[in-house]
């Protein structure tokens, strides 16, 4: 008797649990712009700027926010404020916050920064420029903000140099002094009121 023996495939069908992936805050607000269809934003990673969003605003409670992290592009409003009081916002309407509308915000860029003092003297003369465009010398002094300095008519400058420039911790890379008279033309003045005494 022959026998036949037949094989037959065996099938080993084995159960887990479901798969469970998980994303980062970032990665879940970047697949959520994509399904709406807006373009997310990013926070600016600033020095001495603190972001947050209120969590509620009855109790003044809010969620502190990672530098370059991502937000919604549906209008997410985004708070900021400064680490130390002497600073401002960039905002020349001082706003303290941003709103991401579909990849930009507005205002761009808002962080915290400390301007440079104003430069005002008697007889000096300024021009400052910020990225080759005109600036006032008087308010608001960015950082990178140039300055050039000339002197009034009969006046002298004994600084180092007459150029200078508004560095990120808000102070003037060189301390500039006011212009001053001339020897000759103190002399000419000196001599005036000897002159004036005498004849009176």
């Amino acid at each position: 008797m022959n026998r036949v023996c037949k094989y037959f495939p065996v099938i080993l069908i084995v159960f887990t649990g479901p798969v469970q992936t998980t994303h980062t805050p970032i990665e879940m607000t970047i697949k959520s712009e994509k399904s709406s269809g807006t373009k997310s934003c990013r926070l600016p990673s600033a020095p001495n700027t603190i972001y947050f969003q209120k969590v509620s605003a009855s109790e003044n409670k809010k969620q502190i926010l990672a530098p370059n992290s991502a937000v919604r592009g549906n209008a997410t409003v985004v708070h900021l404020e400064c680490r130390d009081k002497v600073r401002q916002s960039t905002s020349f309407q001082g706003e303290y916050y941003m709103v991401c509308y579909d990849g930009q915000w507005f205002p761009p860029n808002n962080v915290c920064i400390k301007f440079c003092p104003a430069l005002s003297f008697p007889n000096s003369m300024f021009k400052c420029y910020l990225k080759n465009e005109r600036v006032s010398c008087e308010e608001k002094i960015l950082p990178e903000t140039r300055a050039e300095r000339t002197c009034i008519s009969g006046h002298i400058d004994q600084s180092k140099t007459s150029k200078n420039i508004c560095k990120e911790n808000g102070e003037w890379k060189h301390n500039f002094a006011d212009c001053f008279l001339g020897h000759g033309v103190l002399a000419n003045i000196t001599g005036a009121i000897e002159t004036l005494l005498k004849s009176g």
